[in-house]
């Protein structure tokens, strides 16, 4: 026998009259899914790595004055922001040092031996760190100096004078490996000649840093390693092509001898700085 039937009580507090559902009948199925704008450009960014971005903001750009305008500002405060930066590599110089002269001395022999391309890798490291830094584009003076500095050290503690096992195998492999010189190159070559200039003639532990680069080079041919480093002295004394093609650049930045304005210096392609280095 069926049990008798229990009519549920009414439920005065639910909605008997949901509001209804609108749906855009317009709208494509796959748009109703779509997450919100920011999320699809971040997206759309990381398909291949921001090339339809850009070109979107560039036609954008181009169309509309005021996104120019707004574009401008914003590049005027990166290169504003990058050209007060002092940032210090002495670190770098100092890492290399321990390495060299630090813990591995008491090392035997023959784990000295297998220790130099862990080393020289490691420097490597450094150099390439260093000059993506000091060699950028907005780098300040103070910057690319402490750079220079860096790359100074780490050739002179390869090239000293010692009988040091583990020091002979680290300089043996940097006499067919040319990245420091590389490096300091290209921090002197992204910098004005009027840089150049200041770097060249500033005093560094004692004398200038010309001659603590003529040193460098001088223990450099002694030891048959960092082919090409009369290169970076030759930079350093503006003995290059660049100092003339230096000079035509800025005639075309200058713009009106009346112009006092220091950001229209900055940004039209001159810098101002105090030699205040690092």
């Amino acid at each position: 026998m069926e049990p008798p039937y229990k009519r549920q009580r009414a439920n005065p507090k639910r909605n008997v009259n949901p509001a209804p559902v609108i749906i855009n009948r317009d709208a494509s199925p796959d748009v109703l899914y779509w997450p919100p704008l920011p999320k699809r450009i971040e997206i759309l960014h990381a398909v291949d790595e921001g090339a339809l971005t850009r070109k979107l903001l560039q036609e954008i750009a181009t169309n509309h004055p005021e996104v120019t305008s707004t574009i401008d500002q914003h590049y005027r405060n990166h290169q504003n922001s990058e050209l007060r930066k002092n940032i210090s590599f002495h670190s770098y110089s100092m890492h290399v040092r321990n390495m060299i002269n630090g813990q591995y001395q008491t090392m035997s022999i023959s784990r000295q031996y297998d220790l130099p391309s862990t080393i020289y890798s490691k420097v490597c490291d450094h150099i390439q760190e260093i000059v993506k830094v000091a060699g950028a584009q907005f780098a300040s003076i103070g910057t690319r100096f402490s750079g220079l500095k860096a790359l100074y050290n780490i050739g002179i503690m390869i090239c000293q004078s010692s009988n040091h096992t583990l020091l002979l195998e680290v300089r043996r492999q940097f006499r067919s490996n040319s990245s420091l010189v590389t490096a300091m190159c290209l921090i002197l070559k992204s910098a004005y000649s009027d840089e150049r200039m200041a770097m060249c003639a500033a005093h560094y532990a004692g004398s200038t840093f010309l001659q603590k680069m003529l040193k460098l080079m001088e223990l450099a041919v002694a030891n048959g390693c960092f082919d090409g480093v009369e290169k970076v002295v030759a930079l350093l004394k503006n003995e290059d092509d660049r100092e003339e093609e230096g000079n035509e650049d800025e005639d075309d930045y200058k713009g009106d001898d009346d112009d006092d304005d220091w950001e229209t210096r900055i940004y039209g392609g001159r810098r101002e700085y105090s030699y205040d280095f690092v």
